[in-house]
């Protein structure tokens, strides 16, 4: 998990919006089905009733659909926790409410263009799949034990106006809507993301909705990145990003580049259904802080690196030459522009001048400009993650500076920093005796570090499984040191959550102060959580990442056996 303001208060929730992501097949064919026609029924009775709750109810998975699949030999859930218990359900609450809002934006849309029930008549024509494949949910359901996926459902209705006025014609032809993120359990097919529409008769439709339907059709198909081509808004980014470079001033970025307190508290209250559940606006003023510190920090990084370099564009003709906005998924609302985001979004620009660098070599030429996250708002695209330079022009850059780059590129590539790297020897808190313990203080042993937290969904699964890896190693006693390093907040957030699931045989230890922004984290490049290194007995990074259990295993049984010697980072 990335450190997504709002994901650091949900809490396990994340955990079940990552689960429902399908293994196997992942094609473009279309398959036909009398199964999704169940489907496509449900959809126009949406269209009848315009009962958004009862289109929910019966479309969104439950919790008797998760039970009716699991199976008694699926992986053991951590100790004192129910696969299917509190958490889990209020998972399913909130795919649910998805799913409605979905269908509202439907129904939205539709009275909008003046499609309702009093003027067009809809009847089912069919429906089919695209994208299918298969899902596992390791924690519910026994190995070899699957679902059928699909990435989203078509439904072709056809319309037929009800009045016999010439401006009603139009409503006469073919409908279409996509259900997106459908799984098929024993009672029928189920989705998780929602309803949107694909497709109007010509002449129904304005502008502005075919182009938020296009946009959202492509987000929703995972085809490839977007570009300015598809949204004009990216173009507008760009602009501001081109001002902050010629004025050096990363003010520019912190009130036109990012999204404002009062936006974001905003996000917050329709995020959480009650009050007890949401953070207080005085801890979420706080987070706030913290984040738009780092990327302002960032934005100053990119002129200080510049300025060390000899860069002075001040004065430079700069033109937005292509951008690409990496991975877009839908956050918000499905089926709705606003809550897109991606990552990382990459602006190549053109640069037009006389200066030279320092070394006396010309700066003019195309750059790459990184952000790591950016989001789509109603009218803009906000940063969500930090700035960095990721190309500069061929020849600029002697080699301790194109090496430099190098290592800042492969850190935000992989989220750690690279094998051979010296293991940075930060002091740790131990949780049980509060004591302060450094990574040097496990030399001679191979030292496995997991950056985790306590909100963190998808952290739970790993640290349940480090604590059976010394019982099921014995031959790793004495020469590996299982070491779990809370980014909390608080040293008793870590310590209560770990005594309450029994995880006392790893090594725990917290980072201290200021979650993401300790020292400790900081020096770890940690961007995201599960993150995990394996450190040799000599104290250098392996590798850092995400790993699943035999992966992890393999890695360290290798070590062992061959004493691999780790090169430094080239």
């Amino acid at each position: 998990m990335t450190a997504s303001l709002i994901d650091m208060f949900k809490g396990p929730l994340a955990s079940l919006l990552l689960m429902c992501v399908a293994d196997g097949l992942h094609g473009d064919t279309l398959s036909t089905n009398k199964d999704y026609s169940v489907v496509g029924e449900q959809v126009l009775r949406l269209l009848e009733s315009r009962d958004v709750n009862r289109f929910a109810i019966e479309l969104a998975p439950s919790l008797n659909d998760w039970k009716s699949v699991r199976s008694t030999n699926a992986v053991a859930a951590p100790k004192e926790e129910d696969q299917l218990g509190p958490g889990f359900e209020k998972g399913l609450d909130r795919q649910r409410k998805q799913v409605a809002d979905s269908a509202r934006l439907v129904l939205d849309v539709a009275t909008r263009l003046g499609v309702s029930p009093s003027r067009v008549h809809f009847r089912f024509q069919e429906a089919s799949a695209k994208g299918t494949g298969t899902h596992h949910n390791r924690r519910i359901q026994a190995e070899g034990e699957t679902l059928p996926w699909a990435n989203e459902i078509k439904v072709i209705l056809l319309g037929e106006p009800l009045q016999a006025e010439e401006s009603d014609k139009r409503f006469r032809g073919e409908y279409e809507l996509a259900v997106g993120g459908a799984l098929k359990f024993p009672e029928g097919w189920r989705c998780y993301e929602g309803v949107r529409w694909n497709h109007f008769p010509s002449g129904v439709a304005d502008v502005s909705v075919e182009w938020e339907m296009a946009l959202a059709s492509k987000v929703a198909s995972h085809t490839g990145p977007l570009h300015a081509a598809d949204d004009p808004a990216l173009t507008k980014l760009a602009n501001v990003l081109i001002r902050f470079l010629q004025a050096r001033d990363e003010k520019i970025i912190a009130n036109e580049a990012m999204r404002s307190f009062d936006e974001t508290w905003k996000e917050v209250e329709s995020a959480f259904s009650t009050e007890k559940e949401r953070p207080s606006r005085k801890e979420m003023e706080e987070s706030w802080r913290g984040f738009t510190k780092q990327i302002v920090g960032s934005a100053r990084d990119v002129l200080t690196q510049a300025g060390h370099i000899g860069i002075d564009l001040t004065g430079a003709d700069i033109k937005l030459k292509t951008v690409s906005a990496e991975n877009p998924f839908q956050r918000g609302v499905f089926g709705k522009v606003e809550g897109i985001e991606v990552n990382p979004l990459r602006f190549t620009l053109a640069v037009q001048s006389d200066h030279k660098s320092k070394a006396g070599r010309s700066v003019a030429g195309d750059y790459v400009l990184d952000v790591g996250r950016a989001r789509r708002g109603a009218d803009r695209w906000t940063i969500e993650d930090k700035i960095r330079w990721e190309r500069f022009p061929d020849g600029l850059l002697g080699q301790n500076e194109l090496a430099e780059l190098q290592f800042e590129n492969y850190v935000a590539q992989t989220g750690a920093l690279p094998p051979g790297t010296d293991a940075p020897d930060v002091e740790l808190v131990r949780l049980n005796k509060e004591t302060k313990v450094k990574p040097s203080d496990f030399r001679g042993r191979v030292l496995v570090l997991e950056w985790w937290a306590t909100w963190c969904g998808p952290c739970q699964q790993p640290m349940a499984e480090l604590q059976k890896l010394q019982d099921h190693h014995p031959e790793w006693k004495d020469k590996v040191e299982i070491v779990a390093a809370s980014i909390d907040d608080e040293l008793k957030q870590p310590r209560e959550h770990l005594a309450k699931r029994g995880w006392t045989n790893t090594f725990n230890t917290w980072a201290g102060p200021g979650g993401w922004t300790s020292n400790p984290a900081k020096q770890f490049r940690v961007r995201g959580v599960p993150t995990c290194y394996v450190i040799s007995a000599d104290g250098k990074v392996v590798r850092g990442g995400h790993f699943i259990s035999q992966e992890l295993t393999n890695l360290v049984s290798t070590l062992l056996r061959r004493h691999w010697e780790v090169l430094p980072f080239r």
